[in-house]
């Protein structure tokens, strides 16, 4: 089968042939193939995306004021929202002995189990339902269970994501955050939202981040855009091809050649790993993926 590029490779097919002297097309499946290795390992140690993406995830709060985001350099932020509000009612009224509901990263996920043990399963998608309106008619059309929409429309994706919730003995509220925070800065090279005020202050207090799990929500575009990915990571990720594709064809034992100030013959995965730590140290100093002080 043949191997295609993935879409957010750091370098491309042509620049790792360039590197490697090769003018034929002998080898071009191999080489996608290291060169998809070579992305995922480095976005790994850089800990970040490379390739510029649009990404919404949830944070969580703790009266902090820096939020650090897990992918950087950030574009752009879009959207940064917190508060919880009422979105969607719901229970199960029939005949199972067990029933939960939960809002996984694609939907609304609905589970009862009828005393034989039988379970009946739904997997509701916001992409079907897009609002909380037309989700609470999906979920109120199942067997067995009762939905209800509250107050103002708005985005079913926008739903707070929780596990397994009893829905047999109670009704089960759903929620989401209304509230869109207006007064921060970022440093886009760090990846990090300053707020200068959220709905946590007190007076002329500064009391932080609202606190919750999963409580805030951000919508933002980070990495490089085609074209703008740094020289030094371009060329750590044509030199590691390179050192990849010379460990598979050449013979260890003979082999003398240097890439990188390493001799080919004697790199092993892990010294190759320990090799892109130490040529990328410098963008992997930052702490990513959560809140500080």
């Amino acid at each position: 089968m043949a191997v295609s590029l993935v879409s957010d490779a750091i370098c491309s097919e042509a620049q790792a042939k360039r590197a490697l002297r090769i003018t034929n097309n002998l080898h071009d499946e191999e080489i996608k193939e290291i060169i998809n290795i070579v992305t995922a390992r480095i976005e790994n140690i850089v800990d970040t995306g490379v390739e510029a993406a649009d990404y919404r995830e949830w944070y969580s709060g703790d009266h902090e004021r820096t939020l650090i985001t897990r992918h950087r350099p950030i574009i752009y932020v879009e959207r940064v929202s917190y508060g919880i509000t009422n979105a969607i009612e719901i229970q199960y009224t029939g005949s199972d002995i067990r029933a939960l509901v939960q809002v996984y990263a694609d939907g609304v996920r609905t589970v009862s189990t009828s005393a034989s043990g039988s379970q009946t399963a739904t997997s509701s998608t916001f992409a079907s339902s897009p609002t909380m309106s037309t989700m609470a008619t999906t979920l109120n059309a199942l067997s067995g269970w009762t939905a209800t929409a509250q107050g103002d429309d708005a985005r079913s994706y926008d739903l707070h994501p929780v596990g397994g919730f009893n829905a047999k003995d109670s009704a089960i509220m759903l929620t989401y955050p209304d509230n869109d925070a207006s007064a921060y800065r970022v440093d886009r090279d760090a990846g990090m939202l300053e707020f200068d005020r959220f709905s946590g202050w007190v007076g002329e207090e500064f009391t932080g981040v609202p606190r919750g799990w999963s409580n805030i929500l951000i919508e933002y575009r980070a990495g490089y855009e085609d074209g703008s990915i740094p020289n030094d990571i371009m060329g750590v990720a044509v030199e590691t091809v390179a050192t990849l594709f010379a460990q598979q064809t050449k013979d260890r034992s003979s082999s003398s050649e240097g890439i990188g100030g390493h001799s080919v013959s004697n790199i092993d995965e892990l010294q190759l790993d320990e090799i892109l730590r130490q040529k990328l140290r410098h963008r992997a100093q930052i702490p990513v993926g959560g809140m500080s002080g």
